[in-house]
């Protein structure tokens, strides 16, 4: 067990990764790859979340932040707040998640443009990788909005 294995995981840089929803086995393989912190954004509520979350995460030792993104219906304020967790997080190494990392390819690629220096391609790509892996669920207007408006946001700020 790795956590590569984690759905639609995604490594952003040797500190951040992205990925769905873990299995409490896969959050145990973080902790032994050396993560410390966990930024969850999706609703406790939502299917497939993993019930008990920030007890497990408790008792494995992570630094844990919950920011629940509801899916119809995400508000630029929650990208605050992730970012705000980030600056918390500081230099730990950190994972972040949803359920299918959607949201959190929405909200960490735009991240990566405000605070890492990616480029809008580079951001787009990650987008586009994520949000093609299940063809049921292409991208929304919803989300595409959120993008544009946080992206335009953070630009600003």
């Amino acid at each position: 067990m790795a956590v590569s294995d984690i759905f639609n995981f995604a490594p952003i840089n040797e500190r951040i990764s992205t990925g769905g929803q873990p299995t409490p086995e896969q959050f145990e393989a973080a902790r032994d790859e050396g993560y410390q912190a966990v930024i969850n954004l999706a609703p406790d509520d939502e299917d497939n979340a993993l019930e008990g979350e920030a007890d497990i995460l408790a008792s494995l030792g992570f630094d844990y932040f919950h920011i629940p993104m509801v899916w119809t219906d995400p508000k630029p304020e929650e990208f605050t707040a992730f970012c705000t967790a980030m600056e918390k997080v500081g230099n730990k190494k950190v994972l972040v998640h949803c359920i299918a990392n959607y949201r959190v390819s929405a909200v960490v690629s735009s991240y990566a443009i405000a605070k890492l220096g990616w480029s809008v391609e580079q951001a787009d790509e990650l987008v586009r990788k994520i949000w093609t892996s299940i063809p049921e669920y292409p991208m929304n207007d919803t989300w595409q909005s959120y993008i544009d408006t946080i992206r335009r946001g953070s630009a600003d700020g």
